[in-house]
């Protein structure tokens, strides 16, 4: 079974982390920014997504830290990673722990 290829975020704290994990390969980015988690948050998806050799959208799911931190930065990643799953196509879940 191939592992599934992820896109992944944690913006709770005063750092902005954005990875991409395609197999055993982890490429990440970062922002120590809070106040700019907003603007950096694409730019950082873009970096890690190209890092990795993928197209936008050919993730198989998105997973976004839901805390606990700012609620500011965490739905800041929610919601974009909301409408990047429906921009690509992609159908949306929330799951809490």
């Amino acid at each position: 079974m191939t592992p599934p290829t992820l896109l992944c975020t944690d913006s709770g704290s005063t750092r902005l982390v954005v990875a991409a994990v395609r197999g055993g390969e982890v490429f990440e980015a970062t922002s120590d920014s809070q106040a700019a988690h907003g603007v950096a948050i694409l730019e950082l998806v873009d970096r890690v997504t190209t890092e990795a050799g993928l197209a936008p959208g050919a993730y198989d799911a998105l997973v976004v830290a839901l805390g606990p931190g700012s609620f500011t930065g965490l739905r800041t990643s929610l919601s974009t990673f909301k409408g990047l799953a429906l921009g690509w196509g992609g159908r949306w879940w929330a799951c809490r722990p």
